[in-house]
Formats: structure tokens, sequence, C-alpha cells
């Protein structure tokens, strides 16, 4: 069964109402039914992120998955992050994104972590993105298993957000 976020819900109750509405008119007959207008939205919702993804050629809002960077040790507060480690009780995949690399691309540096166990990386020469200086450095980022790390721009466009792909 594919994933559904609460964006795709959201967009597919519009289209369900949409359709709904428009096909009734005061004292006319009934045009679509409810269960066809319901069925309607069910297919945008679950349909619109691989068209906007063939349309675009990269991932859209409505199809990432939420990160789970509560989960690691050793993102944040680093200028450059080496060594992070997963603090939480399930697996999880981590990957750090250099410049070059976004949606829809994953980050080439990605490890899965079972809970304990603590990733290497080489961010190189790169600084974090989240420092006010540096929008275009590195991210990093952290995804439950089979989704992707990766990273798009900033909804203001001053640098980068880690985002969690759709499993491949």
């Amino acid at each position: 069964m594919p994933f559904v976020s609460f964006d795709q819900v959201f967009i597919g109750a519009l289209v369900a109402l949409l359709v709904y509405a428009t096909s009734h008119r005061p004292g006319g007959r009934l045009g679509v039914p409810l269960w066809a207008s319901l069925v309607s939205g069910a297919v945008v919702a679950i349909a619109l992120p691989p068209v906007l993804f063939l349309a675009t050629g990269s991932y859209q809002r409505p199809s990432l998955r939420a990160d789970i960077n509560h989960c690691t040790r050793g993102m944040t507060g680093q200028v450059q992050p080496r060594d992070i480690e997963n603090i939480c009780d399930e697996p999880i995949v981590v990957g750090l994104c250099l410049p070059g690399e976004v949606n829809p691309a994953p980050c080439a540096q990605s490890e899965i972590l079972q809970p304990g166990e603590v990733a290497h990386f080489d961010p190189g020469d790169a600084r974090l993105s989240s420092l006010p200086s540096n929008p275009g450095g590195l991210t990093v980022v952290a995804c439950r298993p089979p989704e992707r790390p990766s990273r798009m721009g900033t909804t203001m466009g001053r640098g980068y957000e880690g985002v969690c792909l759709p499993p491949a």
C-alpha cells in the first residue's frame, strides 16, 4: 500500500469536495454520487506525487517523508560533523549531503545505523549549510529505512534543508 501524507489527504479531500459540489445543482438531479467523489479524491491523493515527479524531475513536498533527526547525536553543534550516533531504539538511515547533491538524488554518503551504532563521514572541506555565512554547505539528515536522505532548497531560497525521499 502506498504511503499517503497529510498533504495528500488534504488535496484529495479538496478534490472530492470539488467534484461533489460541482456536480449537484439545487433542485436538480443528482450528478455524481458521493462514493464516486470520494474515489476521485483518493485517486488524486495517490497519483499526484508520481505525476509531479514525472513533470518536474524532483520530489515535491507532498511526497516527502518526515525526518528523524532527533534520533541522532553529533549532527548539531559541529561545524563539520564526522561521527553521528543513533540514539533511538530503531534502525535509521543517516546521510551527509555535500554541495551539489540535491533532490531527487539521495546523499552519496549514507549509512544504515542500528541502535547505538556510530557512522563515520568525510565532509572534506565543506561546512554545515545551516551556518548563516555558508548557505551552500553540507547537510546531515536522518530517515527511517527504506527512505533515502537527501536535501532541497529552503522555502526562503537561502541554504538547504534535509528531506527524506520515498523508497526507490
